[in-house]
């Protein structure tokens, strides 16, 4: 994958990151690795970009690398405690964040509990730094593991040159964990519904980067033997909407893998993810998607007006 203006902005970034890279590197269109080290940018823009290219395994391994040298000046206040360091090894101990199960996303919790309780008169910044490995553990959430990069800042800005020596191993950590399993692959999917018998165009969620989940759709990026898929690619519907055409089409080249899933498809995948989790595709009409199909009556009033079928229609990019 190219890093380029395009691509930072579908990743919606803030303001002042676009106009940084805009002034200075509007025609840049290079590899990650060369995008690491060009000289005008910064170290946190650098990561900003990186973050959004990782698994979430790869994310927690991030943070962790991130946090561990503040983890010291922590240890030379509360000598005693060593719950946070309990707690990093504790992460280290997975060899996949990627597909957890309801017991080990409270277990990785209950660790984050641990530490907040035994650090009550703690530097309350330091201790967030210290709990964002187990944040972007349970969550996932990419600007978590940005947070901990930032942590350098605020921690190691006494001593500049500990601080750009880190701020080395951050990028260098960056490809090393990029390329364990080759750059970043994530889903663009449009949920469309059936009304009078034509396909119209509904939502555009945003797909966490999951590859179980990539693997059950379309069978991309399979790293798991017991992961069977749904189906191969079936392609982009003849009859999808304009607006999924249009945007399949930005993507030219680095789009691959267009396929669907039905209803029953996608609802099947809905079952299939940790009960506490939003819904993979989001709402329709305020509800998950074969809500219509299990409770008719609660909707009659949409299928009168013709409401008669959803699908999710998508492909990836790399």
């Amino acid at each position: 994958m190219k890093i380029n203006l395009e691509l930072i902005k579908k990743f919606e970034p803030y303001y002042s990151l676009i106009l940084e890279f805009e002034k200075e590197y509007p025609n840049y269109n290079g590899e990650l690795e060369e995008f690491l080290k060009l000289e005008k940018i910064g170290f946190q823009t650098k990561t900003w970009v990186a973050v959004r290219l990782m698994t979430r395994t790869q994310l927690v391994k991030f943070a962790i690398s991130c946090v561990e040298p503040i983890l010291p000046i922590f240890e030379e206040k509360y000598p005693e405690d060593k719950s946070p360091r309990a707690c990093l090894e504790y992460l280290k101990t997975y060899g996949s964040f990627e597909n957890l199960t309801e017991d080990q996303i409270n277990e990785i919790r209950k660790h984050r509990y641990v530490v907040l309780i035994s650090t009550f008169d703690s530097i309350s910044a330091l201790l967030s730094a210290l709990n964002i490995p187990v944040y972007v553990a349970y969550s996932g959430d990419p600007n978590g593991a940005d947070n901990a990069a930032k942590a350098i800042y605020f921690y190691l800005r006494d001593d500049a040159d500990t601080q750009k020596t880190h701020e080395e191993k951050c990028l260098g950590f960056v490809l090393d964990v990029l390329k364990e399993n080759e750059m970043g692959c994530d889903c663009h999917a449009h949920v469309e519904v059936k009304i009078n018998g034509k396909w119209e165009h509904y939502n555009q969620p945003k797909i966490a980067r999951d590859y179980n989940l990539f693997t059950r759709m379309a069978n991309v990026r399979n790293y798991d033997e017991g992961v069977e898929p749904i189906s191969q690619p079936r392609g982009l519907p003849e009859d999808a909407t304009v607006l999924t055409k249009f945007d399949v089409e930005q993507w030219g080249a680095d789009g691959h893998s267009a396929s669907w899933l039905s209803c029953d498809e996608a609802v099947l995948l809905e079952k299939e993810k940790t009960k506490h989790l939003p819904p993979i595709f989001g709402y329709v009409f305020g509800n998950e998607i074969g809500y219509h199909k299990e409770y008719p009556n609660d909707v009659n009033h949409l299928i009168e007006k013709g409401f008669e079928d959803v699908r999710v229609v998508f492909w990836f990019d790399n």
